[in-house]
């Protein structure tokens, strides 16, 4: 079953805009009883991560929240938010699948088959997955970087 963890990150040290507020409110209304977290700075140290720092230092902050966040569903399990989803009604109906995804702006909404919401059963498959998309990250940013 998928632990009812909400992660999300935010590595900024700025004040959250409102529009944000507003989103991460409608999770604590219409998810009362998930825990939600937040990834920054505090509980995931640039020192953890040499790939996170130095994408962190080159202001490549998509990357290094790409990584942080696949390191949280994998480490604790449970569903990553952007911080601009607005949620609308609970996940409870979902939390029996191994994983789920929504994608953004679809008429489908929610859709099974690809990774977003870990299982714990399911870290040894994930951290599969995992890797693959750190390392396509690498050289996106190899890439990036001799552009």
């Amino acid at each position: 079953m998928i632990p009812k963890k909400i992660h999300y990150c935010w590595l900024s040290n700025d004040v959250m805009p409102e529009k944000l507020q507003r989103c991460i409110e409608s999770w604590k209304i219409n998810l009362p009883d998930y825990e939600i977290i937040k990834w920054d700075l505090t509980k995931f140290p640039l020192e953890k991560n040499i790939w996170v720092r130095q994408a962190y230092e080159r202001k490549k902050y998509a990357f290094a929240a790409d990584y942080i966040r696949i390191y949280a569903l994998v480490t604790e399990g449970g569903i990553y938010l952007d911080s601009d989803v607005e949620v609308l009604k609970p996940f409870d109906d979902l939390l029996h699948l191994p994983f789920f995804i929504c994608k953004e702006n679809s008429p489908q909404g929610i859709m099974r088959g690809h990774l977003l919401i870990i299982e714990e059963r399911s870290k040894r498959w994930c951290y599969h997955q995992f890797l693959r998309i750190v390392l396509l990250g690498i050289l996106i940013f190899v890439i990036l970087i001799v552009l």
